[in-house]
């Protein structure tokens, strides 16, 4: 089974996801998408941005909060595979 990555950036309760089944393309895609759509409100040269990754292979459906991620149908809290920081 190909796993299928989701690559997420939250700033001050804004934000931008990307969705790939290679962990480095789903990172390269959500940077690039948070740059597109605030890169004119925050100095993004300023300090890196957190980029959160899970491996949602199982769940078609996915959803987070300030306390985690979350599957359809579970009250479980998904598993983060890595969180990395990116500098622009």
């Amino acid at each position: 089974m190909t796993k299928s990555w989701l690559a997420v950036i939250t700033v001050n309760g804004s934000g931008s996801w990307a969705r790939h089944d290679n962990k480095a393309q789903a990172v390269k895609n959500v940077c690039r998408q948070f740059k597109a759509d605030f890169g004119r409100y925050y100095d993004l040269k300023e300090k890196p941005v957190r980029v959160v990754i899970v491996d949602h292979t199982d769940h078609e459906q996915i959803w987070w909060d300030e306390t985690g991620f979350y599957a359809e149908g579970s009250k479980e809290r998904l598993p983060i595979a890595q969180i990395i920081e990116h500098a622009y």
